[in-house]
């Protein structure tokens, strides 16, 4: 129950329980604490206003902030790397489409060469032919 009291005391008066201890119920032998050395001083001044929690929230904050930094260097440094990883993905696309353009423009030419190369072998075809009538002819005339 005492426990219950602590804790409701400061809430219901609106004021936190340093304020209570040291301004409020202070004893009239401790009421000359603000003249103690400087360490004791400040560590109720630190209890009264805070100043510990508000000390532990900025570190906090700078660790959230470090952190952050942290992040965003790594998140940046993976963007690039993707950003890099895009650009010789389209460069080699088209290098790609390139060889294949390459590819079939060597396939057309090659296909004209082989109707030349099929035309020349219809009339080598057509000379050896004629050729060897007139060399019946001529064996015919020279047997005459």
């Amino acid at each position: 129950r005492c426990v219950d009291m602590d804790a409701q005391v400061p809430e219901l008066m609106g004021v936190s329980r340093a304020v209570l201890e040291n301004v409020i119920f202070c004893h009239q032998e401790d009421s000359s604490w603000p003249l103690q050395d400087a360490a004791a001083v400040k560590k109720r001044f630190d209890d009264i206003f805070g100043a510990t929690r508000y000390t532990k929230a900025l570190q906090n904050i700078k660790e959230l902030q470090k952190e952050w930094l942290k992040t965003t260097r790594d998140r940046r440094a993976d963007a690039d790397l993707s950003q890099s990883h895009l650009d010789q993905a389209s460069r080699l696309s088209g290098q790609r489409q390139e060889r294949e353009r390459a590819a079939e423009e060597i396939n057309t030419e090659l296909n004209d060469l082989s109707t030349h190369i099929t035309a020349a072998d219809e009339a080598t075809q057509a000379a050896e032919g004629e050729l060897n009538r007139y060399d019946s002819c001529g064996v015919r005339v020279a047997e005459l």
